[in-house]
């Protein structure tokens, strides 16, 4: 994988990738050295495959346009006439270095950012309507939109267990063998482990 320099800002590479993913030597071919640089790195901070890549956290929806205004200019715009060789690229990189836990990541994150934009693009109201009997009623979307909020913090709070994950934490609980629960040296060593 591809890893991110953050001191100059770009995706490093080596011979060994462009070896092993075709289509980022089939891409190389086609660009000069620096708009491979800017190119691979566009592919790396979009693909969300390295959580210590800038905008790892941004909407799908957002991030592309986010990773083109960082990485190209006016001097090295981005190149449409590539757009299809750039897709190519991106998904066999996906297939080749894309982690379950980092494609479950993303699912939640696409969907508390769906249900985020839902909530905020509803308004509260409440309706009067009267019954076939003549009497009055009210009908509101409130507690729709209260659970729906309730379920987003319950989606953090997994999401966060997950990104732990990601980062190799294990919340300082150690592991448990066969029903036992860890002793205290154990449980003292695996957080030393966790803090290094």
């Amino acid at each position: 994988m591809l890893k991110f320099n953050r001191v100059d800002g770009r995706a490093i590479l080596d011979a060994e990738h462009l070896i092993l993913i075709p289509e980022f030597k089939s891409l190389e071919d086609k660009l000069d050295p620096e708009m491979s640089f800017r190119v691979f790195t566009y592919i790396h901070v979009i693909s969300k495959v390295d959580s210590k890549a800038p905008f790892f956290t941004a909407d799908d929806l957002e991030i592309q346009l986010l990773a083109q205004k960082n990485y190209f200019s006016k001097e090295y715009p981005y190149p449409e006439a590539l757009q299809t060789d750039i897709a190519l690229a991106l998904n066999a990189y996906l297939k080749a270095f894309e982690k379950p836990e980092t494609r479950v990541l993303k699912l939640f994150n696409n969907k508390i950012d769906q249900l985020s934009k839902m909530i905020k693009d509803t308004t509260p109201v409440i309706n009067e309507y009267t019954t076939s009997s003549g009497s009055k009623g009210f009908s509101s979307n409130v507690d729709i939109l209260t659970k729906a909020m309730e379920k987003i913090d319950s989606l953090m709070i997994t999401k966060a267990k997950l990104e732990a994950k990601l980062r190799n934490e294990s919340e300082g609980k150690g592991s448990v063998r066969g029903g036992k629960k860890p002793s205290k040296l154990e449980r003292e060593h695996a957080q030393k482990m966790i803090n290094e």
